[in-house]
C-alpha cells in the first residue's frame, strides 16, 4: 500500500548579527502574500526536488539577501502539522551568522522589504518563526561556552571589551570578568 502523505518541506535561516547598539539581531523579511501577509517572517525557500537542503538554505540567504555568511549550521526539524495553515509543511530550521559590516552593507533600498530585530524585541512573526528563532536562540548560547562562534560575530580586530558585550547581550547576564578574560 502506498503511502498517501501530502507533506512539503522548506528551510528557515535565522542569521543572526551583534553590534554593541543593539546586541543581537535577526533578519526578518516582511510576507508579501498569504498567509500571514505583511507579517515579518524568516527568510527560507522550498527545496527544489534533487537539491539539498542546505543548499536550499544557502541559495534562499543568498538570491534574498546577497549578504555574505560567516557560517551556517542546521539547527532542528519542525514539524507541528498544524505550523502552516496552507497544509502539511516540515520545515528544517539552519541559523547563521554574519559579520556586523556585512550586516551594515545590507541595500539600505529594501528597508520596506527586510529588517534587522533585536532578539529580545522582535514583532509579531508569521507561522512558528519564533520558536524557530528562541531555538537558535538557545543553541547559540550553548555552543558559545565549547566553540569560538562568537569571533564570527565581531570584526577581525576588536576590543576585548566587544566579545565581553557579546557574551553579556547574548547570555542575558553579566560575567565575572577575570574568570571571562581567563577563558
Amino acid at each position: 500500500m502506498l503511502n498517501d502523505q501530502q507533506i512539503k518541506v522548506t528551510v528557515s535561516i535565522v542569521g543572526f548579527s551583534f553590534d554593541k547598539e543593539t546586541g543581537l539581531s535577526v533578519l526578518l523579511k516582511k510576507r508579501p502574500e498569504l498567509p500571514f501577509k505583511h507579517r515579518w517572517n524568516l527568510i527560507g525557500a522550498w527545496p527544489k526536488s534533487s537539491e539539498l537542503l542546505e543548499r536550499a538554505a544557502r541559495r534562499a540567504w543568498a538570491t534574498s539577501t546577497g549578504i555574505k555568511l560567516n557560517y551556517l549550521e542546521q539547527l532542528f526539524t519542525f514539524g507541528k502539522p498544524d505550523r502552516d495553515p496552507r497544509g502539511r509543511v516540515i520545515c528544517v530550521g539552519y541559523f547563521a551568522l554574519i559579520d556586523p559590516k556585512n550586516k551594515s552593507k545590507f541595500d539600505e533600498k529594501n528597508k520596506d522589504k527586510f529588517s534587522w530585530f533585536p532578539v529580545d524585541s522582535l514583532p509579531d512573526l508569521a507561522f512558528d518563526h519564533l520558536r524557530i528563532i528562541s531555538t537558535a536562540v538557545a543553541r547559540l548560547k550553548s555552543k558559545l561556552h565549547y566553540e569560538p562562534l562568537a569571533f564570527l560575530l565581531l570584526p577581525k580586530k576588536f576590543p576585548f571589551s566587544a566579545i565581553e558585550n557579546l557574551f553579556t547581550s547574548i547570555n542575558e547576564r553579566e560575567i565575572d570578568r577575570r574568570n571571562f578574560r581567563k577563558q
